[in-house]
């Protein structure tokens, strides 16, 4: 669900690089009306507080998750506690960040959908090698190279 203006405590994301989301929670509003957002960011080294303006970047921002009816206190507190802690791509993302706000748990899907695709790619890269290697003829207990013949 896409908002303008996502209650404080949602986890909320927008398009960044490609396929991939950015995630903050809103916390609040400053003496001015201007709300603000607590996200995980490479750009100011890790977590703080930046206005919606500047999290979403002019993109529409994407309702991940509403907090429970009274919840919302916990969360603002939690994202707030967590300032300066330091950015991580792997390990403590903004994804990772925003999950461990809102739902207590760390974790990020995209680092984990990377992660398999990863796998995936070095194990086909790994079977193709295998399969060019030699074999072991066990009738004449020689090895044959991938065109059948022996090797010396």
């Amino acid at each position: 669900m896409y908002l303008s203006d996502p209650p404080i405590g949602a986890k909320v994301s927008r398009q960044s690089v490609g396929p991939t989301r950015h995630f903050g929670v809103p916390v609040g509003y400053d003496e001015h009306g201007t709300k603000y957002f607590a996200h995980n960011s490479p750009v100011c080294g890790g977590v703080c507080l930046v206005s919606a303006r500047e999290f979403s970047q002019g993109k529409p921002l994407r309702i991940e998750s509403v907090p429970a009816p009274g919840t919302e206190g916990a969360i603002v507190s939690r994202a707030l506690a967590m300032q300066g802690q330091r950015y991580d791509l792997v390990c403590f993302n903004c994804e990772t960040y925003a999950n461990f706000v809102t739902e207590g748990r760390a974790y990020s899907g995209q680092v984990r959908v990377v992660a398999v695709g990863a796998g995936i790619v070095l194990g086909a890269i790994g079977l193709y090698y295998m399969n060019r290697a030699a074999s072991y003829d066990r009738n004449v207990g020689r090895f044959r190279d991938r065109r059948g013949r022996f090797k010396r």
